[in-house]
């Protein structure tokens, strides 16, 4: 999120005269671009930005905490990406290993242990309600119709998008 878009921050009614003072580049922003354009528009208001370090980076005077700023930017950034690509081969890994990331697990499954150990596990009765769902379908039964008799005849809880997913074949077993 952009600095001035943050919930925190778009509350805020900020006037000249007013400073700011971050203890890290990267609590203020993580995009070079959006930080050196946080920083224009907050010099353009008269407000003064505080880096810890580095003094006020909106003073033109302050060359030195101004490069910091920048070559530190370019440095969030990176690290910004790197901890995205980090973090998407980490999910991928371990739903690869038929774990669990976290969050509900998705219908017909349960998450069996916690954590690192948290791994996904089809319920026993989740193929023959499916099984149920296709046949329902081919009967010409609305989505909702057949979530409710599902939820009835197996006792799971079913919503009419588990149905689609699960005719769909997003919801196949894993």
């Amino acid at each position: 999120i952009e600095f001035f878009g943050r919930p925190a921050v778009a509350t805020l009614d900020l006037q000249p005269g007013d400073i700011i003072i971050c203890s890290a580049l990267d609590r203020f922003s993580r995009d070079a671009r959006d930080c050196l354009n946080a920083i224009h528009e907050l010099k353009s208001k008269g407000i003064r930005l505080f880096l810890n370090g580095h003094g006020d980076v909106t003073d033109d005077a302050n060359t030195n905490g101004r490069l910091m700023l920048e070559v530190m930017a370019a440095f969030a950034g990176h690290e910004r990406r790197t901890i995205k690509e980090r973090c998407a081969r980490g999910r991928k890994a371990k739903k690869d290993a038929k774990g669990h990331i976290g969050g509900s697990a998705p219908w017909g499954f349960c998450v069996i242990g916690e954590g690192r150990e948290a791994r996904l596990e089809q319920l026993p009765i989740r193929p023959r309600a499916v099984a149920t769902m296709v046949a329902m379908k081919h009967q010409g039964k609305s989505l909702r119709a057949i979530a409710h008799q599902v939820q009835s005849l197996y006792d799971l809880p079913t919503s009419h998008m588990a149905v689609k997913r699960a005719l769909d074949g997003r919801g196949k077993p894993l």
